[in-house]
């Protein structure tokens, strides 16, 4: 387990963060891709966390390995167009305490929002997986629901179709 402040954390707490969150989110979307493809397309929703939309305290390398899959999810808008597979994120928030013991004030101020369970998880992923019209969104999931839908200020597919 990482310790969650890494701020002054050594260089290999950080790398072992983003291999994790980044770089193995980025490489099993594109294996699911690549078979995705040969199959005329799919759906991949890849999770994220509330860190890749807002900063945590405390948590500089999760919160940008997090930001790392919000724009990976967002970068890939024009794969619609190219091989018929959209990508996705789904994000719950989290009991915060967990992550941050030192955020004081702003760990109360978080605890005020209903927390998702694993099942709420489990329900929103299935949700954009079969959401046909979703592409390069993210979802915040909450324990009543999806509340919010966070999409690209501009997609690749949008300004395609526009130039067409």
């Amino acid at each position: 387990m990482y310790e969650s402040n890494t701020l002054y954390a050594r260089y290999d707490l950080e790398l072992g963060i983003f291999s994790v969150n980044s770089i193995g989110v980025i490489e099993g979307s594109k294996v699911a891709l690549m078979h995705m493809a040969n199959r005329d397309g799919g759906s991949i929703v890849c999770i994220a966390s509330i860190a890749g939309l807002y900063s945590i305290l405390d948590t500089s390398a999760y919160n940008a390995s997090k930001h790392v899959v919000v724009g990976y999810v967002r970068s890939c808008s024009i794969l619609p167009v190219v091989c018929n597979i959209r990508i996705n994120a789904a994000t719950d928030l989290l009991d915060v305490c967990t992550i941050s013991t030192t955020a004081g004030s702003f760990v109360e101020a978080m605890n005020a929002f209903p927390f998702a369970t694993k099942t709420d998880v489990v329900k929103g992923v299935f949700t954009f997986s079969y959401k046909v019209s979703g592409n390069a969104e993210i979802l915040i999931i909450l324990s009543d629901g999806p509340k919010l839908n966070v999409p690209a200020p501009i997609s690749a597919l949008e300004r395609y179709n526009a130039e067409q």
